[in-house]
């Protein structure tokens, strides 16, 4: 009953979403913009997702390897194909996460390992969204104006390096033993160690932060590319500033798969910066779109994987 409660809720509030931003646009102007769109550029933006995997599951691959997990890279390619099928059609952003979790478990008897390396995955990948976001407002706008904007980032940024930094803290070591549950306190202790060790080791970790890096940079490029296919004139700084709020803004679990915070986000933000509504709200719905084409790809591997 509470799961069906929450997902009603959460429909409710998408839905909410959705009629209030398409009631402050024109819809005729949003298709437009979509037959528009020049499908070179769009068919270039999906194959950006094929790039991205390549960077994640070599990542990942990297991880694993220092906790002695060794997957061959088109294992781990295909792991990460099938958990954007699930990431994207589930209705959380982090379903894919879990299934990824649940296939190397199966394979390694790893479970503690597996878990660590998707939640490293996570919080690097927000630590460096946050510091891209920040380095761009500085070279953008040098402190001089959007001060509720910098705030937002640099809050955004400070939790995310308080969290890791407490984590690796003997504080977080004390709170874990009080845990009632000698299971649970097992199986968080293991991934507490496993989080150590990955620090300690410092040459995995920076290759993690640098493919991390890269990851993220091709996200903002995949809307940066989708803006030119609709003809929006921003500078990239722009988008290297604002993407990495609204994938934030997204990931909270108060709408089915971010719908309706997603538009939302692209329209408010990106029309303080002299984007049209309707052009904001087309670049929302092409990147979404192209993201569940590709989505499509990562449900074929899955489908054939289950047929083996």
């Amino acid at each position: 009953m509470k799961k069906l409660f929450s997902f009603l809720l959460r429909f409710f509030i998408s839905s909410a979403l959705i009629i209030f931003v398409f009631s402050k646009i024109n819809l005729k102007h949003v298709i437009s913009c979509v037959r528009d769109a020049n499908i070179a550029l769009l068919a270039f933006s999906l194959s950006l997702h094929f790039l991205g995997v390549l960077i994640g599951s070599s990542r990942w691959s990297i991880l694993l390897k220092s906790y002695g997990i060794n997957l061959s890279q088109k294992d781990l390619y295909r792991l990460y194909m099938i958990g954007s099928f699930f990431n994207t059609f589930l209705p959380t952003s982090i379903g894919g996460d879990a299934v990824r979790m649940y296939k190397v478990s199966s394979l390694t008897d790893k479970r503690a390992q597996a878990v660590t390396s998707v939640f490293i995955e996570r919080f690097i990948g927000m630590l460096i969204l946050y510091l891209i976001s920040f380095f761009s407002y500085i070279s953008y706008f040098k402190f001089k104006e959007e001060k509720e904007l910098f705030l937002t980032i640099l809050f955004l940024l400070l939790t995310s390096i308080f969290f890791i930094a407490f984590i690796l803290t003997s504080l977080s070591e004390k709170l874990v033993k009080k845990i009632p549950s000698s299971f649970l306190r097992e199986k968080i202790d293991k991934i507490h160690y496993s989080l150590k060790h990955t620090v300690k080791d410092k040459k995995s970790l920076f290759m993690v932060f640098l493919y991390t890096t890269l990851l993220q940079v091709n996200v903002v490029i995949y809307f940066f590319i989708i803006s030119i296919a609709i003809k929006i004139k921003l500078s990239i700084v722009i988008f290297f500033l604002l993407i990495p709020i609204i994938l934030t803004v997204t990931m909270l679990p108060v709408t089915i798969g971010g719908i309706g915070l997603r538009e939302g986000g692209f329209v408010f933000l990106f029309s303080r910066f002299g984007v049209l509504p309707e052009k904001a709200l087309t670049l929302s719905i092409l990147g979404y779109f192209i993201s569940l084409v590709f989505a499509g790809f990562g449900g074929l591997v899955y489908i054939f994987e289950g047929r083996k």
